[in-house]
């Protein structure tokens, strides 16, 4: 029996191929950021992100409120993320939206976000059956927009 192991290198799971071998796996914490196209004066009342990486593979949770926007208007972004969304051709990581309150939706839309290639951001997004999927913009988050995100990306 182990109380603790460290292993200056990796650990191979179920076989002893390249594709076995769980060379990283990390937990912590990271602020979000709320960037608006214009304007400033926004108030953000919470910003929290938590993180687990394991391998080349992220998973983050997302809680960001705002309590008043300023001037703020037009497109949103989400940023701070604590690794590089990976370059790979196609890999577009969606982000579900687990909880919105407050929010300048209206019926027949619906939250989501993507992380966006080569980069800490985040775009969040707004689906409707009318327009597609368009970005968020300042007046869809809300006033007093509080919004909760999870998912995973590849770095």
């Amino acid at each position: 029996r182990f109380k603790d192991l460290y292993l200056s290198g990796g650990v191979y799971l179920g076989g002893t191929g390249a594709s076995n071998l769980l060379d990283d796996y990390e937990e912590g914490t990271w602020t979000p950021t709320w960037t608006p196209a214009s304007g400033s004066g926004q108030t953000i009342s919470a910003a929290s992100g938590w993180y687990t990486k394991t391998g080349n593979r992220v998973f983050v949770d997302i809680y960001l409120a705002t309590n008043g926007l300023g001037t703020a208007s037009g497109d949103l972004s989400l940023g701070g993320l604590p690794f590089t969304q990976t370059t790979n051709s196609g890999q577009h990581a969606s982000l579900s939206c687990g909880q919105a309150a407050n929010a300048g939706l209206v019926a027949g839309q619906a939250c989501a976000a993507r992380v966006n290639q080569s980069a800490t951001t985040i775009t969040p997004l707004v689906w409707s059956a009318t327009t597609g999927t368009t970005t968020m913009t300042v007046s869809q988050w809300g006033t007093s927009g509080t919004w909760r995100f999870t998912g995973s990306y590849q770095v």
